[in-house]
């Protein structure tokens, strides 16, 4: 996760759209899908990583206890679907990266209450999505955004609130169970769309899980102002 100082270089970067930055030792150079390159930096990773989907609301403060367990509930439903634990995704942003992803098995009971595919895929992904940003931007959840906007969560860096406008982004996330990369990709797409048709002008990120294909894709979307 970046720390105080690095999560600040990052919200500078992406509003100033800043070309380029001289990593410091120890850290790895991201480049965000972006018309105009723009540059933030995150610790060196290891090869496998693991996805932080456990207990996102220790972590972001946008959720509480329940919902972050609602949300776990679902994705463990969406894993089960096509995987065994544990399972390596992709997360896709310029550079592919690898997170291991450990999840406890979906009992009867949890099955039947996510019995909806469409409910279950978009809540389970939302789990997943968070926890990506986590882990690659170093952005959390500070609090759900309202209708129109065109994102589903504020994101910003750890000990950051919704107060703290400048540091936030928008977090539109969409989730596929079934498809191709290709249909992935789509879904991006599409939902960088609905970003800059929002009618926040606040920077935004995209990002769309693919459960079949185990992907992760991000994408910032630049700022209208």
């Amino acid at each position: 996760m970046l720390s105080s100082r690095k999560a600040s270089a990052f919200v500078k970067s992406c509003t100033n759209h800043v070309a380029s930055r001289n990593p410091t030792s120890g850290q790895r150079a991201l480049f965000a899908v972006h018309r105009t390159p723009v540059v933030y930096y995150q610790p060196a990773m290891d090869p496998l990583e693991r996805l932080p989907i456990n207990r996102l609301d220790q972590r972001h403060t946008g959720l509480t206890p329940a919902l972050a367990q609602s949300f776990l509930e679902a994705a463990r439903v969406c894993l089960d679907r096509h995987h065994t634990s544990p399972t390596v995704f992709k997360i896709k942003n310029i550079e592919t990266l690898r997170a291991e992803v450990v999840w406890a098995n979906a009992d009867e009971r949890c099955q039947n209450a996510w019995a909806n595919e469409i409910d279950t895929t978009e809540s389970g992904a939302y789990a997943c999505a968070l926890a990506a940003s986590e882990l690659v931007l170093g952005l959390v959840a500070v609090r759900r955004a309202e209708t129109r906007t065109g994102a589903d969560y504020y994101i910003a860096p750890p000990g950051k609130t919704f107060e703290d406008l400048e540091a936030c982004f928008r977090f539109e996330v969409s989730g596929i169970d079934k498809g191709s990369n290709a249909d992935v990709f789509h879904r991006l797409d599409q939902k960088v769309q609905q970003t800059k048709a929002g009618t926040s002008n606040l920077p935004a990120v995209a990002g769309v899980v693919g459960f079949g294909q185990r992907m992760i894709a991000l994408m910032s979307v630049e700022d209208r102002r």
